[in-house]
């Protein structure tokens, strides 16, 4: 049973939030950026920033209703948990590939060093900014369905899934 604050993803009646829409999504993912961004300090230790802002993340969740529980992600098909970003589950009810941050990984960012371009480790906000210009750049069809804050991975990015047989 969910908590009042938790949305449950596997039942029949909570309806996929992609709304064919791209700008849409883009949307929802800058304004979970932005909701982080706000409160949480910048400091020179991305590793203070990263855990304030996973902090925040929950926060925001909470206050939009979409907290996930592991438990509802896990009775998902898996399809794959061997990537460096995500955990791949099928939802067969509508056909979409959820995936799940491996916990506290939110993918790489360019950042200058040693007067070259290198790569560091993305916070929450930033992992959601480079969603949302995914979105806008590849009209993906990628929604931000939720965050599962746990000892599990916490983010939960949706988009259709693909059967590899049609290629």
């Amino acid at each position: 049973m969910s908590a009042p604050h938790e949305r449950n993803p596997t039942t029949p009646e909570t309806p996929s939030p992609f709304t064919g829409n791209h700008k849409d999504n883009a949307r929802a993912f800058q304004a979970a950026a932005s909701f982080i961004e706000s409160r949480c300090s910048k400091s020179a230790d991305r590793n203070a920033l990263e855990v304030s802002q996973r902090r925040t993340l929950e926060e925001w969740a909470r206050t939009h209703s979409l907290l996930i529980s592991a438990e509802h992600i896990e009775c998902f098909q898996i399809v794959s948990n061997c990537t460096s970003e995500h955990e791949v589950f099928f939802r067969d009810r509508d056909r979409r590939a959820v995936k799940r941050t491996w916990a506290g990984i939110y993918g790489q960012i360019p950042a200058p060093k040693d007067g070259k371009l290198d790569r560091i480790w993305a916070t929450p906000s930033e992992y959601l900014l480079r969603m949302a210009l995914q979105i806008e750049v590849f009209q993906s069809d990628i929604t931000l369905e939720g965050a599962c804050i746990c000892n599990k991975p916490p983010l939960l990015p949706g988009r259709q899934f693909l059967n590899p047989k049609h290629y």
